[in-house]
């Protein structure tokens, strides 16, 4: 509820959530569609399986009215139409694939096989790092720290920090980096050779 206006509606029907944005258009739902299904994505990936029921899949869909739809149930039509999906799997899987995929970053298959990977475990992927860190983001992870966790603040949204690292379960580095930061960190995947590269420009 945080992420979206107070003058929103927001209910639920089974088990899907519906947001009726009032006055947004077709731009500000995809834009508000993305803020919430990154904070979904974290949330998942972030939690034990003792605080909620770990979800086999989830997927989110948008539309607007009166444009580009002029009628108001051709609009939930278009809205029920999946825009971005992902299934789960368990964090011991997550773990072994992770593990497996570090040891096969000197294949020739390496650049396509992280991306798949990503997909796999529903997370965001970042094939290119920004080469240049907002100062903003600096002040709240330093060189050293970077270089120390092997991980890469790539931008700050409100009170979440996205970071570039290979293992997006490790908990050590998200537990501390929240210590650190004070902030929610919504983690993403990243090629090795991407992250050694950015973080060799922090020295």
């Amino acid at each position: 509820r945080p992420l979206v206006r107070k003058t929103d509606v927001v209910f639920q029907i089974d088990n899907t959530l519906h947001f009726l944005l009032l006055g947004a258009d077709l731009q500000g739902g995809q834009i508000v569609q993305n803020r919430l299904w990154e904070a979904l994505l974290w949330r998942i990936h972030n939690t034990t399986d003792r605080e909620i029921v770990r979800p086999l899949e989830i997927a989110i869909g948008h539309s607007a009215y009166p444009a580009p739809q002029q009628d108001i149930s051709k609009c939930i039509e278009a809205a029920s139409e999946v825009s971005l999906h992902s299934n789960f799997t368990s964090e011991r899987t997550v773990r072994k694939a992770v593990a497996r995929q570090s040891r096969n970053t000197q294949q020739a298959t390496a650049d396509e096989e992280w991306p798949n990977l990503a997909r796999k475990l529903g997370i965001p992927y970042l094939s290119l790092l920004p080469k240049k860190r907002s100062e903003r983001v600096q002040q709240l992870v330093n060189a050293s720290l970077a270089q120390e966790l092997r991980c890469y603040p790539v931008g700050r949204e409100r009170n979440m920090l996205t970071v570039a690292m290979l293992n997006p379960q490790d908990r050590v580095v998200l537990d501390r980096l929240q210590e650190e930061t004070g902030l929610v960190i919504f983690p993403v995947l990243t090629h090795p050779e991407e992250l050694q590269t950015a973080l060799a420009q922090l020295i």
